[in-house]
């Protein structure tokens, strides 16, 4: 594990390196980075003597670890707790369903898949990597507030909302879509 001490001294060595490099080129932005560099030192210094005492990244590294364990954890739990009958249906999932049914994985239990979208899952020995053909098409939106979901976009089309107004349009072109589905090999 990695000490505070050693950190700063790793820190150090690799910002000089940048300053000297900098230097070369532009001495007030070098001089600017050091600044810089002091001042996130002096940050990094109050933090770490927090009311806890000193912290090293590798501490922080081992919290998130345990986290993420935790959370994996959670997931098998859930994933243990549903029906033999529910692991055969079709999977639904809503970012809203962490909070409304309290589980880590965003699925929605049957009879609340209002503004839920169904999961799939590509079968690798369908898709031939040989096959100079479209065979599979992966969509991802991002647009608005609910990133993923173009059908539930409200915000307007104002200024910077033009284009994600836009993309929620398009996704509603249906005859848009079947042409793009048309280029996939059956």
């Amino acid at each position: 594990m990695k000490t505070l001490a050693a950190e700063k001294i790793q820190r150090q060595e690799e910002m000089e390196k940048a300053y000297q490099e900098l230097l070369k080129y532009d001495k007030n932005s070098a001089g600017n980075l050091k600044k810089t560099f002091a001042e996130v030192e002096e940050m990094i210094a109050t933090e770490a003597a927090g009311t806890a005492g000193a912290h090293t990244g590798a501490d922080a590294a081992g919290g998130s670890i345990s986290f993420s364990r935790e959370i994996i954890n959670e997931l098998k739990s859930e994933l243990a707790s549903l029906s033999a009958e529910e692991l055969k249906q079709q999977a639904f999932y809503d970012v809203d369903a962490i909070e409304d049914f309290n589980n880590q994985s965003g699925l929605v239990p049957n009879g609340n898949l209002t503004n839920s979208d169904p999961l799939v899952r590509i079968n690798k020995v369908l898709v031939d990597p040989a096959d100079p053909d479209v065979q599979l098409i992966a969509i991802r939106w991002f647009v608005g507030k609910q990133a993923d979901i173009p059908r539930l976009y409200n915000e307007g089309k104002d200024g910077y909302l033009l284009a994600d107004f836009n993309m929620a349009e398009l996704y509603k072109q249906n005859n848009i879509w079947k042409q793009v589905f048309n280029l996939v090999k059956e």
